[in-house]
Formats: C-alpha cells, structure tokens, sequence
C-alpha cells in the first residue's frame, strides 16, 4: 500500500478503506490479509467517479486514519485530491504456463509480464 502522491509506503495499521469495485469484499480481504484493520469501510457502485465533496467527507470522517482504496480507483482521483490516500499495490507471478502467456502476449503485441 502506496500513497498516491508518492511512494510512501504504509506498514499495516487501522484504516480507512473505501472502493468502487464490483467486488468490494476481495478488496477488503486483501487488505486484512495483509494486516491492515478495516476500522472505517465504505463502498460505491462499481466504477463510480469520486467528487471532491465525497473525499473530503471520507477524510473527514476517518478521524485520521490513513485512507486507503483500490490502484484502479485510485487512478480515478484527480492529482489535486490524492494528497493523504493510500492504494493497494497487486502483482502476480507465473509459476506454471510461462510460454503459453508469452506466446498470447507475443500475438496480442502486448509486453510480456515479467
């Protein structure tokens, strides 16, 4: 987990989490298997754009604990607003099946996940 301005990591710690995702529990299993605490958990329809007015009332009511929400709403918060939240950072790793997705990403012309 990553700030959003930067790259300040955040170690676990209670947060308050927030998502527009289509399956918000995943997220929020994520974050506890992590270690983090979901002290504060608030959610939005799937692909919801975040108002100014929305973020600043889940600063506001998060009582100073970090912010946190998903890297794909994160990128939906405009620059200006991403000061002081948080997002969870995924990557996977193929163990098994490595030439078959080269050869799907060779013929897609997409890069191969390394």
């Amino acid at each position: 987990v990553k700030t959003l301005a930067g790259n300040v990591e955040l170690s676990p710690t209670p947060v308050s989490a927030f998502c527009a995702i289509a399956h918000p529990e995943a997220f929020r299993g994520t974050l506890e298997s992590a270690g983090f605490k979901v002290a504060q958990w608030k959610t939005f329809p799937d692909h919801h754009q975040f108002s100014k007015r929305e973020l600043t009332e889940l600063s506001s009511k998060a009582g100073g604990l970090p912010l946190v929400c998903t890297a794909k709403d994160g990128v939906k918060i405009p620059e200006s607003l991403r000061q002081g939240i948080y997002a969870t950072e995924i990557s996977s790793h193929i163990e098994e099946g490595q030439v078959i997705v080269d050869r799907i990403c060779t013929t897609c012309s997409v890069p191969t996940p390394s």
